[in-house]
């Protein structure tokens, strides 16, 4: 089990890399888009039931 500062770091590097998506002129394509979008969510949930502890 990754420690709560890495799940956050890990979360950040997702939430970075799908906010940056296509600016560096590379075209996006909808299954990766798919996949940040639903890794991110997954993680913030996680994240979200981890509160408290």
């Amino acid at each position: 089990m990754l420690s709560l500062q890495s799940e956050i770091d890990s979360l950040c590097a997702l939430s970075h890399e799908l906010l940056h998506l296509g600016l560096d002129g590379e075209p996006i394509y909808s299954d990766r888009f798919r996949q940040l979008n639903t890794d991110v969510y997954h993680r913030c949930e996680h994240l979200f039931g981890s509160h408290g502890r």
